[in-house]
């Protein structure tokens, strides 16, 4: 590997930045099922599309979770703040 300008790797033969530097930055939402950029918002959702259960975890994108998603009122203690005692 190389080092560009601004010092991230590349590679020597394309010149490109390996996939591996983007795995973190990407996932694919539950909701619309488009790879998106960025962090995942987790929640409980009613009108999945795929009809899963509310209590199951979501990952959605920020558009999906602002405005198509109707999101389920449930205590999540991994994702929730406050009631744990």
């Amino acid at each position: 590997m190389n080092k560009d300008n601004q010092g991230r790797d590349i590679c020597m033969n394309c010149g490109e930045k390996p996939k591996e530097s983007f795995k973190s930055d990407t996932f694919i939402c539950e909701f619309c099922y488009q790879t998106k950029i960025g962090h995942a918002i987790f929640a409980h959702v009613k009108n999945m599309p795929d009809k899963r259960n509310s209590r199951e975890i979501s990952k959605l994108c920020s558009y999906c979770s602002y405005a198509r998603a109707k999101k389920e009122n449930f205590y999540c203690p991994r994702f929730s703040s406050g009631r744990d005692s």
